[in-house]
């Protein structure tokens, strides 16, 4: 979970033990790890999200694909791919 965080805060999220005090946004993104955590851990092909922010845009695919096996893609990337 730490890896997935500090790729999608880019380092910028509070260390372990500095947590408590966070804000609104720094929770929504600790929740958006734990769910895409889980997908890396239960070897999941592809994790589908339109939070382009949040796991897209900046480099943010890549680096979480480069780590892990798990595919990162909006829902109308997986559409296209389904070929419907």
């Amino acid at each position: 979970m730490e890896v997935v965080l500090r790729l999608l805060s880019k380092g910028s999220f509070p260390p372990k033990g500095k947590r408590s005090d966070l804000t609104s946004g720094q929770r929504r993104q600790m929740r958006d790890v734990m769910i895409s955590t889980s997908h890396v851990r239960h070897h999941h092909d592809i994790f589908l999200t339109n939070d382009k922010k949040g796991f897209i845009n900046n480099g943010k695919r890549e680096a979480l694909e480069g780590r892990f096996s798990t595919r990162v893609l909006t829902t109308n990337e997986f559409i296209e791919l389904l070929g419907l």
